[in-house]
């Protein structure tokens, strides 16, 4: 009996240190992963952050159907003929995990003689956005492109309540073929982003 009872503690003491150890073991893989979030913000992504700073990197080259540079951090994907009614969408980059920051490259598929064309096109598409508010529209210029550049603001309500969010559209005009650049990143963030988001604009080359 007295042998039975020592089994018996001896085999709930092994239980309790495995326990322990375990428990250890979450805790500091817990704090690896805070203190890597921490002191590395490129691996910031999902519910963590947007993944800012971080090395850009080249998508494409003089065979693909356009050439841009991103955050290494970011996620690009390339589309083949998606249409969403009268145009087409070539390509997003947004962070894993999140639906913004986010950027989106759109042809317009109908050939075109002037470029308000795609201006109108392009606020058409926003005019139901809840709080739209209009900021600027101006020209710009970038190494391989140039048109009107439109910022503006808008939210929308989610389930922690409502966000609001800050975009650039980006219209241009190649071999009568519309483009729109859509940019967009919630407001509290759009101090980090702006500066990236230029970077990818500037570096856009369509082929």
């Amino acid at each position: 009996m007295v042998q039975q009872i020592n089994n018996l503690i001896m085999k709930h003491k092994r239980v309790r240190n495995i326990t322990i150890i375990l428990i250890l073991v979450f805790i500091s893989a817990c704090v690896l992963s805070f203190l890597r979030l921490l002191f590395i913000p490129s691996d910031r992504v999902g519910i963590f952050g947007i993944g800012l700073p971080s090395r850009m990197v080249t998508y494409g080259d003089s065979s693909s159907d356009l050439i841009v540079e991103y955050p290494d951090s970011w996620a690009f994907h390339e589309f083949q003929e998606k249409s969403t009614g009268n145009s087409d969408m070539n390509a997003t980059i947004n962070v894993p995990g999140r639906s913004f920051p986010s950027v989106i490259f759109t042809s317009i598929s109908s050939p075109v003689d002037d470029i308000t064309e795609i201006i109108e096109y392009g606020k058409g598409k926003t005019n139901n956005l809840q709080n739209l508010s209009e900021i600027s529209l101006e020209r710009f210029a970038t190494l391989h492109n140039k048109g009107y550049r439109r910022e503006y603001s808008w939210s929308v309500s989610t389930l922690l309540g409502r966000v609001s969010l800050h975009c650039e559209d980006y219209y241009f005009v190649q071999s009568k073929k519309g483009y729109i650049a859509n940019f967009c990143a919630e407001e509290k963030h759009w101090p980090v982003v702006q500066e990236v988001f230029w970077q990818i604009m500037n570096s856009l080359i369509i082929n």
